[in-house]
C-alpha cells in the first residue's frame, strides 16, 4: 500500500516487496499519528515533508536528460525553504494562536523575491520549473495546515482525504492488474489503465464515504460527487508527476524511502487532492472554517 501515494504504484520486485511494506507502513502511521495529534505537531510534520518535496522538485529541475540529478543540497535552496517554513508559521500562527496573517505578509513577501533572486542568479537551468516549485510544496503545507487547523471538522477532513487518495491508489493498482485493458496514459504512465482508473475512482469514493459516515456526517450524493472529484484529481496529481519525471529523465522524485523513492512520489496525488479540497473550504467556509466549508451542509 501506497502510504501517501498516487493511484496505480509500480509493480514491486520480490526483493522490494518488504522494505516496501514496511516503509508504507511507517508512512502511514506517520501521517494518521500527526493528524490525530494535530496542532503544532501536525503543522511541523508537514512543513517538513513540504520542504523535502520542494528539495525532491528542485533537484529534479536542475538535472538534465540521461544523466541524474546533482547530488547534495544547492544553496539556492535556502531562500525557498526559509519560504516555505515562514509559510507554514503565518499560517499555523493565524490558526492556533490567533495571530494576524497581514503583519506576515511584509517578511513572507521578503522572503518571496529573496526566492526569485536565488533561482534567477543561480545560473541553472529549467528555472521555470525551479520557481514552480514553491507553488507546488507551498499549496501543500497551506491546504492541509487550513484543513486540519480548522475549527471545526478538521480531523475528519483530513482522513476523509488520506481514505479517499490510498482508496483510490488501492484500488486502481488490484483492479489494474485484475482486468487489465486499454492503457490510461501510455505516453505519461504506461502501467496505468483504464480499468484501473475506474476501479481506483470507486474505491476511492467508498473510502471517503466511509470515513465521512463514521463521523457521523449525514451522507448525500453531493458528498459521493466531492469525493468522487477529489479521487479524480488524486490521478490527476499523479499524471502530473510522472509527466514532470519523463520530462528530465529522472525515475524517482529521490531515495529516502525504502521502496518508494522520494517524497514526492508519495505525495504526488494526495497534494493535488488537498489542494482542490482546501480551496474548495475556503470559498464556502473562510480561513478558519476551511474543513467545514469543505465538508458540511452539501
Amino acid at each position: 500500500m501506497a502510504a501517501l501515494g498516487g493511484a496505480g504504484p509500480k509493480p514491486a520486485r520480490p526483493n522490494d516487496l518488504k522494505p516496501r511494506v514496511l516503509s508504507a507502513v511507517v508512512l502511514a502511521a506517520g501521517a494518521l499519528g500527526s493528524a490525530i495529534l494535530g496542532g503544532w505537531l501536525f503543522a511541523g510534520v508537514w512543513a517538513t515533508l513540504s520542504v523535502l518535496v520542494y528539495v525532491e522538485w528542485f533537484t529534479i529541475a536542475r538535472s538534465k536528460p540521461d544523466s541524474p540529478p546533482p547530488p547534495g543540497f544547492h544553496w539556492s535552496m535556502v531562500p525557498g525553504v526559509a519560504l516555505l517554513a515562514a509559510l507554514a508559521l503565518a499560517i499555523s500562527g493565524t490558526l492556533l494562536a490567533g495571530w494576524s496573517l497581514r503583519s506576515a505578509a511584509p517578511w513572507l513577501a521578503g522572503l518571496f523575491v529573496a526566492f526569485l533572486l536565488a533561482v534567477s542568479r543561480a545560473g541553472l537551468a529549467h528555472r521555470r520549473w525551479q520557481a514552480s516549485g514553491m507553488l507546488y510544496a507551498g499549496g501543500l503545507i497551506a491546504s492541509v495546515l487550513v484543513l486540519r487547523l480548522s475549527d471545526s471538522y478538521g480531523l475528519v477532513a483530513i482522513l476523509a482525504l488520506f481514505a479517499i487518495v490510498w482508496g483510490a491508489d488501492i484500488g486502481a493498482y488490484f483492479t489494474g492488474r485484475a482486468i487489465g485493458g486499454p492503457k490510461l496514459a501510455p505516453r505519461i504512465s504506461p502501467n496505468k489503465t483504464w480499468s484501473g482508473f475506474a476501479g481506483g475512482i470507486t474505491t476511492g469514493i467508498i473510502a471517503g464515504m466511509l470515513v465521512l459516515r463514521i463521523a457521523g456526517l449525514p451522507l448525500s450524493f453531493a458528498l459521493a460527487a466531492l469525493c468522487g472529484l477529489l479521487a479524480l484529481v488524486s490521478v490527476a496529481g499523479d499524471l502530473f508527476e510522472s509527466h514532470m519525471k519523463r520530462r528530465f529523465g529522472v525515475k524517482d522524485s529521490g531515495h529516502l524511502i525504502p521502496g518508494h523513492g522520494g517524497f514526492m512520489d508519495r505525495l504526488d496525488a494526495f497534494l493535488f487532492a488537498a489542494i482542490l479540497a482546501a480551496g474548495i473550504g475556503l470559498w464556502r467556509g473562510g480561513l478558519q472554517n476551511a474543513a467545514g466549508g469543505l465538508l458540511a451542509s452539501w
